[in-house]
This record gives structure tokens, C-alpha cells and sequence, in this order.
């Protein structure tokens, strides 16, 4: 029995850990309550035979061999399966003997819990608790017969309506969670997806507005680069001179120097022997001659 009370208590433990990890807003004690653990035991190796839904285990009388806390038992309040602890008080279990969020079965049913019913104990039809006899009156049974019907579900008003398809439209998933009727927490998620959707929107026009200039630029560049190119003799040879920004360019386009402040030509590396090699190539030092532009 250790064995498997450890075993109970780490699917307890790692349930919850996951539940507090990706949907901390749910009320998870509630839905720790309503689980049976003992169903996913190794070593148990056949189906309890006489299991039964939350609704008919909520109108079973009361057991005084078993827990005397009620389990949440899917808004039914059934009582606890387990058996009291001997470490506690000998009437709960381990789990309802620190607690008792849902109350004690057979007593008033706690306020602040959605109860899909409450079976009220009436006079003349309430038998007495067995083997009790501390007189704590936690063994009353509670009324049979006939079970109440749950209330119908509250119609839902055409804002909150409104709000549940705007964040099903920017979620692509309908909002779920104890939140899901509050209108104030659906307007902020909505006005939360919103601010994100804007700011992806704002970033994406300013990278595409910065890709533009970027363009734009450039072709301002080339045209200045371009503008301005005659052909030009220099030293008996013809160049193409863009005097736009002072660049030599050979009959191929190819630069092949640029002008310095005397009109001199500081040609790039190896392009000053192809110059001096030209068949039109004009000495300054024997001829004298200055360069000249051809209209």
C-alpha cells in the first residue's frame, strides 16, 4: 500500500505541475478532486465493479468507513472513496484531513463553487449516521429520491457575444478558462492581441519604408554617376571623363583612374603602362600640349 500511495501522490503532484505550468487560471484543486488516479494503478488489474457517475455517487447514502470529505465529483459533490488515515483525525483521509475545500459530505455544500446541484435534507426523511457515535453529525444522509434538475444555462448577452468571436477571429481558438463570461477580461486579451497585431503591422510598414529609401538612394547615387559623361583626351589618348564625380573611364566603361585637383590623372594600378603604351600616346614632357576636352 506505501508503494502505491507514492505512486498516487507523484500523478497528483505531476498533474498539477502541468496544469499550474500551461493553464494556471483553471481552478486545478477542483480538477484534482475529480480525478481518480487509482484507475491508472499498474497493478490493478480489474475494472471496480461497482462504479458510478458523480451524479448517482453524490446521492449515495453516507459510508462511515470511508473519507468524510467531499470531492468536487464534477459540481455533484460525491464523497471521498478513500479511507481515513490513521495518521489523522479517523475521519478523513490524508488529502481531506489538511482540507476540506469542498466540505463534508452529508453537510452544507460551500459558497463560491459553480454546484450543479445542491440536495437539501429534509425532516422526517433524513436516517441516522451507523456506527457513529462521537455525534459529529457529518452522517446524515442526504434526501433520496427523485433527483432536481440542473438550471438551465444563463443566456449569453449580445456583447459577450460580440467579444467571443473578436477573440476567437484574432486567437483563431475560442477563449476558454473560469474568465471566459468576464467581459473586462475579454476586452483586455482582445485590446492585449490588438496592441500586438498593431506593432507587427507598424514594424513591417517602417522595414518596407527603410527598403524604399534604401532603393531610392541608390538610384539617386547611379544617376549622379551617370549624368555627366563626355569623351575627354588626355595626354593623346580619348577617355570618357564623368565629371559628375571625377572618375576616367576607357572605351569599355572600365575605370581606369580618377582626376586630382591639378587635372592630373591618378591612374589605377597597371592602367598608367596601358596609357603610356597607346599608339595615340602624347609625351607632355616632348609635345608640351595640355589636355584638352572635345566638344
Amino acid at each position: 500500500m506505501l508503494l502505491k500511495d507514492r505512486l498516487m501522490a507523484a500523478m497528483e503532484a505531476a498533474v498539477r505541475g502541468s496544469f499550474e505550468l500551461h493553464c494556471p487560471e483553471m481552478d486545478i484543486e477542483a480538477i484534482i478532486e475529480e480525478m481518480d488516479f487509482a484507475q491508472y494503478d499498474p497493478v490493478k488489474t480489474k475494472a471496480k465493479k461497482d462504479a458510478v457517475s458523480p451524479e448517482v455517487r453524490a446521492s449515495l447514502p453516507f459510508d462511515p468507513a470511508k473519507c468524510h470529505g467531499r470531492i468536487w465529483g464534477n459540481g455533484y459533490g460525491g464523497q471521498c472513496s478513500c479511507k481515513p488515515s490513521k495518521d489523522g483525525s479517523g475521519d478523513f483521509c490524508k488529502r481531506h484531513d489538511s482540507s476540506q475545500k469542498f466540505g463534508v459530505f452529508g453537510g452544507p455544500f460551500p459558497e463560491g463553487q459553480p454546484w450543479k446541484k445542491e440536495v437539501k435534507l429534509v425532516p422526517g426523511e433524513v436516517e441516522e449516521k451507523e456506527a457513529m457515535e462521537d455525534g459529529a453529525g457529518v452522517g446524515e444522509f442526504q434526501k433520496k429520491g427523485k433527483k432536481k434538475k440542473g438550471k438551465k444555462k444563463a443566456e449569453e448577452s449580445p456583447e459577450l457575444v460580440s467579444l467571443k468571436e473578436k477573440y476567437e477571429g484574432l486567437y483563431g481558438r475560442k477563449a476558454r478558462g473560469p474568465k471566459v463570461n468576464n467581459v473586462e477580461w475579454l476586452e483586455m486579451k482582445i485590446g492585449e492581441k490588438e496592441d500586438e497585431v498593431r506593432k507587427l503591422d507598424e514594424d513591417a510598414a517602417e522595414a518596407l519604408e527603410e527598403k524604399v529609401n534604401a532603393m531610392e538612394k541608390n538610384e539617386e547615387e547611379l544617376d549622379e554617376d551617370t549624368e555627366d559623361i563626355r569623351t575627354w583626351n588626355y595626354e593623346g589618348v580619348e577617355y570618357l571623363r564623368n565629371f559628375g564625380n571625377g572618375k576616367i573611364l576607357n572605351e569599355n566603361e572600365e575605370e581606369v583612374g580618377t582626376l586630382n585637383d591639378d587635372e592630373e590623372v591618378v591612374f589605377l594600378d597597371g592602367f598608367r603602362e596601358m596609357h603610356m603604351n597607346d599608339g595615340d600616346y602624347e609625351d607632355p614632357a616632348s609635345s608640351g600640349d595640355e589636355s584638352s576636352e572635345e566638344e
